[in-house]
């Protein structure tokens, strides 16, 4: 009996069907076992919040995730500022890991203290010297300022039917005296040492108007602890005397 190739084709074509089904079944069959198995095989995950003792800005608590985001990039960390903390989602291993380097970032931040000294120099002679004392804590900006507050008309109020000029004055006040700015980075320090007095010279429009003299120095050094660094020698106005600015950091443990 001869059948045409039509014919074979038909007879074929079920069957053919039937074993493509079953290959998909099979492939299928195999991936979920896989799947199973890598799923079996994935160490479980654990959360574990770490508290932080000596971290307390915002840019220091960066810096600890930048450095756990970088050493385990498999590592999920998430900081909370309000609380100083960092929530982690890792392994056991990589949790240990995660905890050795917040414990080495998370050290106390040193402290340092300050001594200004402005001496009045007459030829090589010191005449007469002001000691201040600022503390800077690791990165902390720390300030001092010392002085009065001088009040200087900049305007009137314009009340045609006022009696007393002085009760509608426009007044601002002026910081005069001493400020001073410290900063401490490792062996570097830098600061600003800023003197304001008023002159007894006149400005000609008023005694509303005093002339105002002003000195600033801004100064970045290197530093031994334990020794004067000089930051500056200083011209006094209307005087032949200098004032020499000088500086001792010392570590505080």
């Amino acid at each position: 009996m001869k059948l045409s190739l039509k014919a074979i084709a038909g007879k074929l074509r079920p069957a053919g069907l039937a074993a493509t089904l079953l290959g998909l079944l099979l492939l299928a069959a195999s991936a979920v076992a896989q799947t199973e198995k890598q799923s079996e095989n994935k160490p479980a995950t654990v959360q574990e919040t770490i508290f932080l003792h000596h971290v307390v800005s915002q840019s220091a608590l960066n810096d600890v995730l930048t450095a756990l985001r970088s050493q385990l990039p498999h590592v999920r960390n998430y900081g909370v500022a309000d609380q100083n903390a960092i929530t982690i989602t890792a392994t056991a291993e990589d949790l240990a890991a995660a905890r050795k380097i917040v414990a080495d970032l998370d050290k106390p931040l040193k402290s340092y203290r300050l001594t200004y000294t402005l001496a009045v120099l007459e030829g090589s002679k010191r005449t007469a010297e002001r000691q201040y004392t600022l503390i800077v804590t690791g990165t902390r900006h720390s300030a001092l300022k010392q002085g009065a507050r001088v009040p200087i008309v900049t305007g009137a109020a314009s009340d045609k039917d006022a009696k007393d000029v002085a009760s509608n004055a426009q007044i601002q006040y002026v910081d005069v005296g001493l400020h001073i700015d410290a900063d401490v980075n490792g062996t570097q320090g830098e600061t600003n040492i800023e003197e304001t007095s008023v002159s007894e010279e006149r400005s000609g429009i008023g005694p509303q108007a005093p002339i105002l003299r002003q000195t600033t120095l801004n100064e970045r050094f290197n530093f031994t602890p334990g020794k004067p660094v000089v930051l500056g020698l200083l011209a006094i106005p209307g005087a032949t005397q200098r004032e020499l600015v000088e500086v001792t950091v010392e570590p505080i443990d």
